[in-house]
């Protein structure tokens, strides 16, 4: 279970780490009301660390409509292009997903660093404060495994306690990994 010093260190690492945002740079963080206290806590996370926070607050029934919507509206889209980083905090809600899609290529098309988290939570926040290096060392050692194998196994048990294999091919150098470690790119 969570509680609020998590959170704060796992918004702080989001900021710090993730986006790797300095003082006084631009942050925008795009929520809604399934979303607010998240919302709440990364604005106040960016302004101890002296970056410069913009909260969009757009209710899921305005998200519905804009992703019918062929364009972002003019403020939104002037936000994003002005931010060194962006955090899309809005709801995973399957109608809103358009409108998520436009926000991200919104700010991909402004080269800024976005982190794209629907229907986060305080919990799932707590469980970002983690050490971003050991990740990256992590992945960096599972991406080496994958490129030099070309099957993969992964067993798992059911709750009757039975074996549960996912068998497939993986191809090796022909297909390499995608390494998503958390450290977030401009533009990406």
């Amino acid at each position: 279970m969570r509680n609020d010093r998590t959170a704060h260190g796992g918004a702080q690492k989001i900021i710090d780490a993730c986006l790797a945002l300095t003082a006084g740079q631009e942050l925008v963080v795009v929520f809604d009301e399934t979303t607010a206290q998240v919302a709440d806590m990364l604005l106040e996370v960016a302004q101890e660390l002296q970056v410069q926070p913009t909260g969009l607050y757009l209710p899921t029934p305005l998200q519905r409509r804009m992703a019918q919507s062929e364009e972002l509206p003019l403020a939104l889209t002037g936000a994003l292009r002005g931010a060194a980083g962006i955090l899309i905090c809005i709801t995973d809600e399957q109608a809103c997903l358009p409108f998520r899609s436009q926000v991200f290529d919104g700010g991909a098309g402004a080269n800024a660093k976005i982190g794209h988290m629907p229907g986060v939570t305080l919990d799932v926040l707590s469980m970002a404060a983690v050490d971003y290096g050991q990740i990256r060392e992590n992945c960096d050692l599972l991406a080496t495994a994958l490129l030099k194998g070309q099957k993969l196994e992964i067993v798992s048990r059911d709750g009757d306690g039975r074996d549960c294999h996912l068998r497939m091919d993986i191809g090796g150098w022909a297909r390499p990994p995608s390494i998503s470690n958390g450290i977030l790119k401009r533009g990406g």
